[in-house]
């Protein structure tokens, strides 16, 4: 494919990583230059990061912002959209790509952008499962409501949609009235060279374990990835089992984790950040994974997982029946005598354990790598290009 001149825009990027949204950016246009392609980052500028930099390849252009947190997004999307609106900027480019189609709720130009997870699909449960008090409540159904508004707009404009899952996809179409044949099924990619199975005795033995058989899980940790319901089910499992806890949290939402141990703290290990070269060591010492999540667009750290060939109990929230497959057990949500029985289940058989890991392998290999994720996008741009056209996305939701 002859080289393109790419635009990506994105909330964050390396160094700062926010959410599964920053590695699937930093991925993405990285493997797009090792394929020859010219890729240019614009995204937020957080403190100590230079305005303009040079990272493996990839031109990045921060934007300085006032660094607001949940509603961050909306100003620098807003910031974004004008800055790379000028004429003398938009015509650089063969594709302008935003990183999540409500970025691009101000760009009056045309794009292409990537669906994840909807605003319809956060506001599907309902506020309580995000809110932590009636105030509380109230800002984040005026934000949800908000910026479902926002992602309308955005999709009014939008040239054609990359879809991350199927589960997304269906959303889309079913709740905002998307044409299906404008949104193109390309699964997020995984680093298989890196994410394999590897040798964990001596970070066993560096931590101090013995016998004890380890659960993981592993993200950032907000009322919608569910861990208290972990928490519940802890309680439910063997003393010699572990839990390794893994990753940054919510202010506030750690509180509610810790009181629903109810007396079986001595069970979990926090372990806060993991530098990347690390993680795949810790997923190949567990014997099971655990994603409790309520929503979930893909679930990086599942599939993460199953490429270390750790099987996965997970709940049947987003898109996560999707990427685990015949290579973990799946549960209902908000069910934490259904997640303790299913770790049981899976802690009890080796057999079971190791046939789902080996298959889990396969599966990452053959649908969820970082190739098929490149490939499949650059063949998504050509034919955008080849059939360039105003996609009209009929909001009806």
């Amino acid at each position: 494919m002859e080289s393109l001149n790419i635009c990506l825009m994105n909330l964050d990027y390396h160094p700062v990583r926010g959410s599964g949204l920053s590695f699937y950016c930093e991925r993405l246009s990285r493997g797009l230059v090792a394929a020859g392609h010219k890729v240019t980052v614009v995204t937020s500028q957080p403190p100590g990061t230079e305005q303009r930099e040079n990272i493996a390849g990839v031109e990045v252009i921060r934007l300085p912002t006032s660094g607001l947190d949940r509603t961050g997004w909306i100003e620098i999307g807003y910031r974004a959209s004008r800055f790379m609106g000028q004429e003398n900027f938009h015509r650089e480019f063969d594709i302008v790509h935003f990183m999540d189609v409500h970025f691009a709720f101000a760009y009056g130009r045309r794009f292409v952008a990537t669906l994840h997870q909807s605003f319809n699909q956060r506001l599907g449960g309902g506020i309580d499962p995000y809110r932590s008090g009636m105030i509380n409540g109230l800002e984040r159904a005026i934000y949800y409501n908000t910026s479902k508004y926002l992602e309308r707009m955005a999709l009014r404009n939008a040239e054609a949609l990359i879809s991350v899952s199927g589960s997304t996809k269906d959303d889309f179409v079913r709740n905002y009235g998307v044409d299906p044949e404008g949104i193109r099924l390309v699964y997020n990619g995984i680093d298989t060279e890196r994410f394999r199975r590897m040798g964990f005795q001596d970070l066993r033995q560096t931590m101090g374990l013995g016998e004890e058989r380890l659960l993981m899980y592993a993200g950032f940790s907000t009322p919608r990835k569910g861990v208290e319901y972990l928490a519940e089910a802890m309680a439910l499992v063997e003393d010699d089992v572990r839990l390794m806890m893994i990753g940054k949290w919510e202010p506030g939402y750690h509180r509610v984790f810790t009181n629903r141990l109810n007396g079986h703290g001595h069970k979990v290990m926090e372990m806060g950040f993991i530098d990347d070269e690390m993680m795949p060591y810790y997923y190949s010492m567990a014997d099971v994974f655990i994603m409790p999540s309520l929503l979930e667009g893909f679930g990086y750290p599942v599939a993460e997982s199953l490429a270390c060939e750790t099987p996965v109990v997970s709940t049947d929230s987003g898109a996560l029946p999707e990427i685990v497959g015949d290579c973990g057990l799946i549960v209902p949500k908000k069910d934490p005598v259904g997640l303790a029985k299913a770790v049981n289940e899976m802690l009890s058989s080796a057999d079971l354990r190791h046939k789902m890991g080996k298959n889990g392998r396969r599966r990452v290999l053959d649908k969820f790598s970082i190739m098929n994720t490149i490939r499949e996008t650059e063949r998504f741009y050509k034919d955008t290009l080849e059939h360039s056209r105003v996609f009209n996305a009929q909001i009806t939701g």
